[in-house]
Order: structure tokens, then sequence, then C-alpha cells
């Protein structure tokens, strides 16, 4: 819990940073996806076969090498 809690808090953090009023959902998911990384891997290619949207299973294999 501890763990989320801080990563959440670096994320609004690095939106904060932007100082902009409105920042790109995209612009989100890139920062949310780089922190699930580090903190889960399990977490991360939950995140990531949504947000990238994967279609079979070669989406898989190319994220996991990543991991």
């Amino acid at each position: 819990k501890e763990k989320i809690d801080k990563m959440i808090n670096e994320i609004e953090e690095q939106i904060r940073k932007k100082g902009k009023k409105e920042v790109k959902s995209s612009v989100v998911g890139e920062i949310v996806i780089r922190k699930i990384k580090k903190l889960d891997n399990v977490a991360y290619m939950r995140f990531a076969s949504v947000y990238k949207n994967f279609q079979d299973i070669n989406d898989f294999k190319s994220a996991l090498k990543e991991v």
C-alpha cells in the first residue's frame, strides 16, 4: 500500500511540474507505465496490455523482452 501511495504521489508531482492546466492522457499514461514497470512486472504487463492495446501473443512477447 505504501509503495502504491508513493507512486501515486510521484505521478501527481510529475504532472504538476508540467505547469499546465491540462495534460494529455497519453502523457499521464506514459508516466504511469514507467512507474508501474519499476514497481511490479506483473502489474506492468497487465497495464501495458490494455494501455498499448495488445492484439496477440507477439505483443506480449515484445513487452516481456522490455521487462
